[in-house]
């Protein structure tokens, strides 16, 4: 097995991605795909499998942590989820710095999208059926439902039962060949599950679309799209090879469709923002993004020629084109002024000119009407560290986490802050955190350690606290290891 696939194994790609292929039966005829799996997996085992997986993704895969685009996915996934059933614990949408174009769902309500997916989706109404579908695969509880299978048919630990699902998933070749030798039957009894799984996926996911006012025809528009998109390809991608569409199963998603009314959504100005930026900072180079949004701005293809403005402004930026993108994103913010995405790539710009001065004064004034928004903290206390005053930057990200919870780029910050002021215990405890934050919990225990060390003898009381926190961390080890 390949050091990259086992990689995949090991990590939370316990995926049911978004388009793997089911040999769909007829539509108004679902099969019998067993229990709910509570036998197996309850809720609050399902959670704590999901977090460990979701910390172990972190390490692994280039999860995007850009507040923009986490603000505005979560907002899309949770909408969608308000309307959605059998819902029994909070999700989390998360967004993975990728070209390929995919979707994901694990444990514990974890859904992630990748930035390729958002860069190919014309309208929200694409992206938010593709969230819908995987939203589906998690409330209908389908990996657990594949592991009551599989320990049904061949009892197993729960790192053997992962191991054999997870190879079919990602690899069906593969894992048919290392299954048939030992429990052909169970191998095949897997992949089937798989292909009900998708169909009920689609039957749910286009219903929640729907009742989320989103249009429902979306779903079948877009398999169109990405059926058209690889058609006349000699050598289709790997993930088409292994998750396959039908032309069954994009008829049978349009049937499902005709169901409901077609919905007609104005085009947000969020999601053609948001396809800007991914656009700009993940689907081309700086120079690539700059010709293509100049060329947009001649063809006029978007709907708000705002979204195409901040593009240019945000791809010159990344060019170095310093004095161009100021121009048009002073533009921007004339015309609107508490826009986050101005305000952001204003202050990426600013940063890059070295004129801390002026972005913390910018900054200062959006703190006081919006404190502790994400964008506006993240990009003041990230300004405060590169313009050494790291007393500010500890300041804002103390009070921020106390609101916003775990946040892998505040503890960063703070990290980095720490650092600078030589506060040693401190730094080495955020350390810590961040390493907990990918599931690395054997770095977490060795830097409490030197953070205890450090620590002076007349804080007795921080010491205990940190010794707590450092038995948190290998218990969560321990748990690991006993899956």
């Amino acid at each position: 097995m390949s050091s990259r696939l086992n990689k995949v194994l090991s990590i939370a790609v316990l995926c049911f991605a978004f388009v793997q292929g089911p040999a769909l039966a007829d539509a108004n005829q679902l099969p019998n795909i067993g229990s709910n799996a509570l036998s197996t997996l309850s809720y609050e085992k399902e959670m704590v499998l999901g977090d460990i997986l979701m910390r172990q993704t972190r390490a692994r895969l280039p999860v995007d942590y850009d507040p923009l685009i986490n603000e505005y996915i979560n907002t899309l996934g949770n909408r969608l989820v308000t309307h959605a059933d059998d819902i029994h614990f909070p999700f989390n949408f998360f967004v993975v710095k990728d070209k390929s174009i995919n979707a994901f769902a694990f444990f514990g309500g974890n859904v992630a999208v990748n930035t390729g997916l958002i860069a190919l989706a014309d309208t929200e109404s694409e992206v938010a059926s593709v969230m819908a579908h995987e939203i589906a695969h998690v409330t209908q509880r389908h990996l657990s439902r594949r592991f009551e299978a599989q320990q049904q048919s061949t009892p197993l630990t729960l790192a053997g039962i992962l191991g054999g699902i997870l190879l079919a998933v990602v690899n069906p070749e593969a894992g048919m060949a290392a299954m048939m030798a030992s429990q052909a039957g169970a191998a095949q009894a897997s992949i089937n599950f798989t292909r009900s799984n998708e169909q009920e996926a689609d039957r749910i996911g286009i219903k929640t679309l729907a009742v989320a006012g989103f249009d429902p025809h979306a779903a079948p528009a877009f398999f169109d799209k990405l059926a058209a998109k690889y058609r006349y390809t000699s050598k289709p991608p790997a993930f088409l090879l292994t998750h396959p569409l039908p032309e069954s199963r994009v008829a049978d998603s349009r049937l499902r469709a005709q169901r409901y009314p077609s919905i007609e959504r104005p085009m947000s100005l969020d999601f053609q923002l948001i396809k800007s930026r991914v656009l700009a900072r993940y689907q081309y180079s700086p120079q690539e993004a700059v010709s293509y949004f100049e060329n947009q701005l001649k063809s006029n293809q978007f709907a708000s020629r705002d979204a195409i403005l901040y593009g240019l402004a945000l791809a010159l930026t990344d060019a170095g084109e310093l004095k161009k993108a100021e121009i048009l994103i002073k533009q921007l913010l004339n015309k609107s002024s508490n826009n986050l995405y101005y305000i952001d790539t204003y202050v990426d710009l600013l940063v890059k000119k070295q004129a801390y001065d002026s972005a913390l004064a910018f900054l200062a004034e959006h703190y006081k009407y919006k404190p502790n928004n994400a964008v506006i903290t993240l990009n003041y206390a990230n300004v405060a560290v590169e313009a050494k005053k790291p007393e500010l930057a500890i300041e804002l990200l103390s009070s921020y986490r106390i609101s916003k919870g775990e946040d892998y780029i505040a503890t960063d910050l703070l990290t980095r802050a720490y650092g600078q002021i030589q506060n040693l215990p401190k730094y080495h405890e955020m350390r810590a955190e961040r390493f907990a934050m990918l599931s690395l919990y054997d770095q977490s225990i060795e830097e409490l350690k030197l953070s205890i060390a450090k620590l002076k003898d007349d804080k007795p009381l921080e010491s205990k606290r940190l010794a707590a926190l450092q038995d948190h961390y290998k218990a969560q080890l321990n748990q690991i290891k006993q899956l």
